[in-house]
């Protein structure tokens, strides 16, 4: 059995077709101006490699999709283990990633 951590992506292919659209919107909202379609966006998250790739994906879902829509596209381990320094260092303004940081402190209390 794979380890929650390790698992990227949640099966979205379980959810209603309205589900995926609302996702698939809200991908397109935060990526509206990058060449990226949805898939190309969501596939930044599998580098694994320290590149920035990975945490400017993540930094623009931190900062324009709510909590409950990051965490049904991607897995709670996942998103946890990865969401540090480098992502919140990328959010813009300073006030911005300030309260950013505080509401993801409530939720994973260690960072």
């Amino acid at each position: 059995m794979e380890e929650q951590s390790s698992k990227i992506f949640r099966n979205v292919d379980k959810y209603s077709t309205t589900r995926q659209k609302e996702l698939i919107k809200a991908i397109e909202k935060i990526n509206w101006d990058t060449n990226y379609n949805p898939n190309e966006f969501l596939e930044l998250l599998k580098d694994n490699s320290e590149s920035t790739r990975k945490y400017w994906a993540l930094s623009r879902m931190v900062d324009g999709m709510s909590y409950r829509t990051i965490i049904k596209l991607i897995t709670p381990g996942f998103f946890k283990s990865n969401l540090n320094e480098k992502v919140f260092s990328s959010i813009f303004p300073a006030a911005r990633q300030k309260s950013i940081r505080f509401a993801y402190r409530k939720i994973y209390v260690k960072l």
